[in-house]
């Protein structure tokens, strides 16, 4: 835009420049201009770059008597040199000048700089060019593309600006220019830096693009006149007290607006309404000391939670303050202990998008108005129960990583009548990093993008291969073409950090809303080696959290541990295991081909085991088993690496997949682990075996020379360690360990031995000096030792399916169908397997 309007009189022509500025003109901008006839200006026209001093100096006697200079041709940092060093200058016009950046400071304290026109083609300003000068206005060229940070601090007389072309401007770049009144901001730019335009008392009008992402802590801190401003809808940061004590009178805050820093508008007196967005799932103290707000608009589908030891809305008074939120949750927040405290909630906000960041259920009786699109965010979940149709525009669900801990948005649905237009599902990655993912759904990998370009691979384990070839090499690519199957399970990695997106066709969507029981087939690959046999890779194919309980499964389960970058292996038998939603495993089919229900009434919200509560894993199973479990640690680590061996007479001294479950090795070595060998040289997780010797070979890797310690975290019985190549004996449990040394990184297989022995008295109940015991003979369950007491079988869901009052001392029997059972009786729980 040009700057200046040349009005050209008759034969004495009277040039007069005048500043036109696209706000209006200020008095002193006009007075400026008026007083600049053109006999006061300088015009060069350079041929060459590099020339600007020696063309002026033929016209004046030296720089600093140049007031008004008009230059034209190719500048170069000599001639920006030159315009420096006129320490007198007023007025630059350079619309005729050809220039690609200023260098940083080049203006800077000129105080008697008023006006600069910059040239078209201008790609760069430095860092402080024009700080503390005396520029009435400034106009920004679209060609630029960078301004350097403090570019117009201080500029005091600064009434306008404008500002095309930059993608973000910088911190402090309008800092403490008291007297800047208008600011017109074009598209394209998408931050605006921190304290921008702080301490800008004068600000009353500024634009915000519809192309902003974030604004910066203190951006517009202490603009005391601004008194309203409009929130794109791009606008997705907004950091901490970015409108301290400004003069805002509200704040409506756009629906996609996922961050809102710490005291973002802290102490402005003058706000009496606030909109909130729909994703900032928690506060802190954002609106603190906003002392006048008497109305607040929650657009969160459940209540934001508060973060401890903080009051985002500190200073006003809640009771006088109306709260307006959705009808679906209007129960919600009067039942949330902080929401609660405000004077009036009300329903009968509306929207088409719902974000949820908490717990939310709708019944048949509480649906959301219309055909909404939902983001279920980490942290969030959605329970739909009943018949009522539910129809769902877009539906999309996150799953993120939190210093190494998986967090998930859950959906857990009941009702036959919910539907979808359209569903995404967001699994995190960072760069370079393995990770397991059951299929909710099928998937196309076609289907599948990286939110920030990456290039990713998925790949399935073949368990055929393994069976044919043994280990090593299972590992396949998912073809770009394939299909991921529900209900069985990957790996992946990306090149980026990111979302792995997964954009869901219609038979992908009907899958993932299923409202009844899952069911994945496993296939049993025959191997002449048992322990190479019938391996699947499948898992939790729900969106919640799943108690293993709820399947038919009874043999040992292995999964990947994220936090400690480990396989753990789990008997299902003697462990309670919920899987988190999508988690993978690693089972062992043996036989013919078959079926894994995944059961509805499995499904629950939280980690922890929502069924009988309790219960314990047991020291032994009807008196025939007793478990061992050895930890592996290395010096100062806290991270640790498990084994487990069962004695069981009805087991065999060979591999069974029903009851062993083969060690999975970390890649990279970087870990310690801890396993048994076998009879086979199998390496096994769990080695269920008679006791016959008792004696069993240890093998431990060594991720680095240095001390390593083996500890017992249970022992059923009597163990003993023994170290062939220093002799030691060490008999593990009550506190007892060994510390030895490794010479170097890698495995060691021939030192260590351990020999279990089951107690000499019996395996004792789970219940200190507990009376009753628990023996099983066939399908019958006798308990003794409860006389009087009230005696009860369960389910591991918690089904009651035996019971007895008052129960006879050693009459008290159950005929029992195969499966694992709890007993409870009186005070004592015993977990029991009837084959």
């Amino acid at each position: 835009m040009n700057a200046f309007v040349k009005v050209v009189g008759a034969v004495m022509a009277l040039s007069v420049t005048v500043p036109v500025c696209a706000f209006g003109q200020s008095a002193e901008a006009a007075h400026v201009a008026m007083a600049t006839e053109e006999t006061d200006w300088v015009s060069v026209n350079l041929e060459s770059a590099g020339s600007l001093g020696v063309e002026v100096l033929y016209k004046v006697d030296k720089l600093s008597d140049v007031q008004n200079i008009r230059v034209s041709g190719p500048l170069n940092d000599a001639d920006w040199t030159t315009l420096k060093n006129m320490t007198s200058v007023v007025n630059i016009d350079l619309s005729g000048a050809s220039a690609t950046g200023i260098p940083n400071g080049n203006f800077m304290n000129r105080s008697s700089l008023k006006t600069i026109l910059l040239p078209d083609g201008l790609n760069t300003i430095g860092s402080e060019c024009f700080s503390a000068t005396g520029l009435v206005e400034i106009v920004i060229p679209k060609s630029v593309i960078s301004i350097g940070e403090s570019c117009f601090y201080g500029c005091k007389s600064l009434v306008s600006a404008e500002v095309n072309g930059v993608s973000s401007l910088p911190y402090r770049c309008f800092y403490n220019c008291t007297g800047l009144n208008k600011v017109v901001i074009a598209e394209g730019l998408q931050s605006i830096g921190t304290n921008c335009f702080e301490y800008d008392a004068s600000l009353a009008v500024v634009n915000l693009p519809s192309t902003l992402i974030s604004i910066g802590s203190y951006a517009f801190g202490n603009c005391k006149a601004l008194t309203e401003i409009v929130f794109p809808e791009s606008l997705t940061s907004m950091e901490h007290n970015c409108f301290e004590r400004c003069g805002l009178v509200k704040a409506i805050l756009p629906e996609q607006l996922a961050f809102i820093g710490d005291n973002a508008f802290y102490d402005c007196q003058s706000m009496t309404e606030i909109v909130l967005p729909a994703k900032v799932y928690a506060y802190s103290n954002q609106f603190s000391n906003c002392r006048n707000i008497t109305s607040i608009t929650c657009r969160t589908a459940t209540p934001p939670a508060i973060r401890s030891g903080y009051d985002p809305f500190s200073g006003c008074t809640k009771s006088s303050v109306t709260l307006r939120v959705p009808d679906f949750s209007l129960v919600n927040y009067k039942l949330d202990t902080y929401w609660l405290g405000f004077g009036n909630i009300e329903g009968g906000v509306e929207g088409e998008f719902w974000a949820l960041n908490s717990d939310l259920a709708l019944t048949n009786n509480r649906r959301m108005e219309g055909t909404p699109s939902l983001d279920i965010l980490t942290g969030g979940s959605l329970t739909v129960s009943g018949s009522a149709p539910m129809p769902v525009n877009h539906l999309d669900i996150r799953e993120n990583l939190y210093y190494n801990q998986r967090a998930f948005g859950q959906l857990l649905n009941s009702s036959p009548a919910m539907t979808a237009n359209s569903a995404t599902l967001y699994y995190y990655c960072e760069r370079d990093r393995w990770y397991f993912i059951t299929m909710p759904c099928d998937v196309k990998l076609s289907g599948v993008t990286h939110s920030a370009g990456g290039s990713f691979v998925f790949r399935y384990y073949d368990g055929e291969a393994r069976a044919a070839n043994g280990t090593g090499g299972s590992w396949k690519d998912v073809p770009a073409d394939g299909v991921m199957e529900a209900g069985k399970a990957y790996i992946y990695q990306s090149d980026r950090t990111g979302d792995i997106v997964m954009n869901l066709d219609a038979d992908g969507i009907q899958g993932l809303l299923a409202a009844g029981h899952r069911t994945v087939t496993v296939n049993a690959w025959a191997s002449e080696n048992a322990a190479n046999a019938g391996w699947n890779l499948v898992g939790n194919p729900l969106l919640t959290y799943f108690d293993m309980a709820s399947t038919s499964l009874t043999c040992p389960v292995t999964t990947w541990d994220d936090y400690n970058r480990r396989y753990v292996a789990y008997s299902l038998i003697d462990d309670d295991v919920v899987l988190y939603p999508s988690q993978a495993f690693f089972m062992q089919q043996i036989g013919e081909n078959a079926d894994i229900t995944f059961d509805a009434k499995g499904r629950q919200l939280t980690s922890e085991v929502a069924r009988v509560s309790g219960v314990a894993p047991a020291p032994g199973v009807a008196g025939r088993r007793a478990l061992f479990n050895l930890v592996l640690s290395c010096e100062g680590e806290t991270e640790f690496d498990r084994t487990r061996v069962v004695l069981n007479d009805d087991a065999s001294m060979g591999y069974e997949s029903a009851c062993d479950a083969s060690k999975f090795f970390a890649d990279g070595g970087d870990v310690a682990e801890i396993f048994t060998i076998d009879a086979e040289g199998n390496r096994l997780a769990i080695n269920e075996r008679p006791e016959g010797d008792g004696k069993v070979r240890i093998g431990v890797y060594a991720p680095a020379a240095g001390h390593m310690t083996i500890s017992a975290s249970r022992i059923d019985g009597d163990a003993e360690l023994y170290d062939s190549l220093t002799g030691t004996r060490t008999v593990l449990g009550k506190g007892k360990c060994y510390t030895f040394t490794a010479a170097a990184r890698g495995f060691i297989t021939d030192r260590f031995s351990i020999t279990v022995r089951k107690p000499t008295s019996g395996i004792e109940s789970p219940v200190a000096d507990s009376p009753v015991k628990v023996t099983v003979d066939g399908n019958t369950v006798t308990v003794n030792g409860a006389e009087g007491l009230d005696v009860a079988v369960y389910t591991l869901d918690g089904r009651k399916v035996a019971s007895a009052e008052n129960a006879e001392a050693g009459n008290n029997t159950f005929i029992l169908a195969s499966g694992v059972y709890i007993v409870k009786a009186g005070n004592s729980t015993v977990k029991c397997y009837v084959k």
